[in-house]
């Protein structure tokens, strides 16, 4: 009769502990009148953020980023796990260098970076954090351009 009755108890215990409710979150799912938002302070949850304008860079600046973008070309034939991105027409290429220097910049983080390339090229992985990876261990403010290895 003792196992029956703190059995019996247990239950009981449990169904008021849970308040009597259907969500196991309640507590956590209540939301106050407060907090409830009116009509005119609604904010979009997943606002679609666009990238900056790519804008031309000064002669030497290009220059710089010319050397640093093909040195991390040449690092990419030295990783087996790397694999070509179907950069196959000039609109895709273009795109592809202006993100990389808007990276190499600073304008974009590389999350923005990597995300842009998973867009066009979802199976590309890899390949975009490498570069982005590589790309942004730069020190752009250095005189002296990045080295191969």
């Amino acid at each position: 009769m003792n196992k029956k009755f703190i059995f019996a108890a247990s239950i009981f215990g449990a169904f008021l502990i849970s308040g009597c409710t259907t969500s196991p979150n309640y507590l956590l799912d209540y939301v106050s009148p407060e907090q409830k938002p009116s009509p005119n302070n609604i904010q979009p949850v997943n606002e679609i953020k666009s990238l900056p304008t790519y804008i031309e860079p000064s002669p030497e600046k290009k220059e710089r980023f010319e050397l640093d973008f093909k040195n991390v070309a040449l690092k990419t034939k030295s990783d087996p796990n790397y694999q070509r991105i179907g950069l196959n027409t000039p609109e895709i290429k273009k795109w592809f260098k202006q993100n990389t220097y808007l990276l190499w910049n600073r304008d974009i983080s590389k999350s923005e970076y990597i995300n842009e390339g998973l867009k066009k090229f979802p199976e590309n992985r890899y390949e975009f954090n490498f570069v982005a990876n590589n790309i942004s261990s730069i020190d752009i403010h250095s005189n002296t351009p990045s080295s191969v290895y």
